[in-house]
C-alpha cells in the first residue's frame, strides 16, 4: 500500500522510479553488488505466545534462505539489520532471549557484524512488568530487559543518555576486501535511533519524540557527504489504517529532521508496508518507509495482509535506494510457506527513489504541488 496521491507519476516522469528490468540492465559482466549495500529492516516480529513462527521461532531458516536469494538476484551485499520496534509481544526476558537468539544466528549466516545491528524499542518491548515501578521513579526501568537484549545481540554494553539518542556515523562500508569500491570512500552512513516509546505507560499509547533532546542530539556534525537515515517505531506521517496514529508531535520532528538534512525514515507498528515521499517547505524531501509486521499472527494483521520484511539496498552507482518487499505466504512451496514478493505493491516492487544526498548534480526540490508538502 503507498500513501501519497499522484506521486508514481511524478517520480516516473522524473526518472525517480524505474522498474526492475531497466535498474539491471547496465550491471557490469558479474554482478556489481561492490557498490550495493543492503539494509535488512524486520519490524513487530513480536517473539512470545502468539509468534507467527513458533514459540521458540523457526523464523531464522526461512529469513536467511530469503535474504540470500534476493543478495543474488538483486546483486548486494547485506551490512546491516534493523530491528524497529516490537521485537517481543510483551518486554518479557524470555522473549527478548527468543529473539536474541534468531537475531544473532541470522547476523552470523549473513556475516553482518554485530555492531551493524540497529535496534529501537517499541511500544511491545516496553515491559509491562516494570512499567509501575517506572511511574514511581526509575523512568528507563521499564526498558530494562531491552536494554540488555541489544547489549546481547549487538556484543557492546548499551548505555542509555538522558539528553540525547543513539547517533552513530560509520564509514562506507566495504562489501568486501576483494572488492574495489568505485566512487569516493569518504561517504558515510549516519544512523539516528529514536525511541518513541519513551511516554508510554499504563495509560499513555501514544509515541512521541522529545524535540529539545532530538535538537540537541543533531547539534554538531552538519558534513553533508552522508547519508542520514532515521529509525524509530511509530510513524511520523499517516498510513492507510486510520486506527494506528502518527507520533503526537510528528510535524515537528519532520520538521527537525528535514532542517539536518536526514534523507530517510524508517518506521514500522502499522503492521503494512508503505512508502511515501514527502517535501519540507520545497527545499528537502525525505522518503518514508514503513515496514510490515514480520512476525505477528492473523489476528492482528488487516485481513488479506501478509507478514512482510523489507531490503533497503543503497546504490551508490545509480544514487537509488531500492526497496524490496517481502511478504510470508503460508501456502505457497507446497504448502509449506516461503516469502515471496508482496503482491500489495503490484508492479512497484522493488520501489527505487533517487537519492539526492549522493547525486550532486539532481535537482534539490521538486515542483511545487507534484509531492506531498509539509
Amino acid at each position: 500500500m503507498f500513501y501519497g496521491g499522484g506521486i508514481w507519476e511524478y517520480l516516473r516522469s522524473k526518472g525517480g522510479m524505474t522498474n526492475h528490468s531497466r535498474q539491471f540492465d547496465d550491471l557490469p559482466p558479474g554482478g556489481g553488488r561492490g557498490n550495493r549495500f543492503g539494509i535488512i529492516q524486520l519490524s513487530d516480529l513480536q517473539f512470545g505466545e502468539n509468534h507467527t513462527f513458533g514459540n521458540p521461532s523457526d523464523i531464522a531458516e526461512r529469513l536467511l534462505k530469503d535474504v540470500k536469494k534476493m543478495s543474488r538476484e538483486h546483486q548486494f551485499t547485506p551490512v546491516y539489520m534493523v530491528l524497529s520496534g516490537d521485537i517481543t509481544e510483551t518486554g518479557d526476558p524470555e522473549e527478548f532471549q527468543d529473539a536474541a537468539n534468531v537475531i544473532e544466528g541470522l547476523v552470523n549466516e549473513l556475516k553482518i557484524p554485530n555492531m551493524n545491528i540497529l535496534c529501537i524499542p517499541g511500544n511491545h518491548d516496553v515491559s509491562r512488568r516494570l512499567t509501575q515501578e517506572s511511574e514511581s521513579g526509575n523512568e528507563q526501568l521499564k526498558f530494562q530487559p531491552y536494554h540488555r537484549f541489544v547489549s546481547e545481540v549487538t556484543n557492546k554494553s548499551y548505555a542509555f543518555e538522558k539528553d540525547t539518542y543513539p547517533r552513530i556515523t560509520n564509514d562506507r562500508p566495504r562489501a568486501d576486501a576483494q572488492l574495489k569500491i568505485a566512487g569516493p570512500l569518504d561517504f558515510q552512513f549516519e544512523f539516528l535511533l529514536l525511541n518513541s516509546c519513551e511516554k508510554i505507560d499504563r495509560s499513555n499509547k501514544e509515541g512521541y519524540i522529545c524535540p529539545r533532546k532530538l535538537s540537541s542530539t543533531l547539534r554538531v556534525g552538519e558534513d553533508e557527504d552522508k547519508l542520514r537515515i532515521a529509525i524509530l517505531h511509530h510513524p511520523l506521517h499517516n498510513s492507510f489504517n486510520d486506527d494506528i496514529k502518527p507520533i503526537t508531535n510528528a510535524s515537528q520532528v519532520g520538521r527537525i529532521l528535514a532542517s539536518h538534512k536526514y534523507n530517510i525514515v524508517l518506521t514500522g507498528h502499522v503492521h503494512q508496508g508503505y512508502v511515501n515521499v514527502v517535501s519540507f517547505g520545497g527545499q528537502h524531501t525525505i522518503i518514508f518507509a514503513s515496514c510490515g509486521s514480520t512476525g505477528i499472527n492473523h489476528e492482528k494483521r488487516i485481513d488479506g495482509v501478509q507478514n512482510q520484511y523489507c531490503i533497503h539496498v543503497i546504490d551508490f552507482d545509480r544514487n537509488k535506494l531500492q526497496s524490496i518487499w517481502r511478504a510470508y505466504n503460508p501456502s505457497s512451496n507446497y504448502g509449506l510457506g516461503s516469502w515471496v514478493s508482496d503482491n500489495a505493491f503490484e508492479e512497484r516492487n522493488p520501489t527505487i527513489f533517487d537519492l539526492f544526498c549522493i547525486n550532486r548534480t539532481a535537482p534539490s526540490r521538486f515542483p511545487r504541488g507534484q509531492n506531498e508538502t509539509t
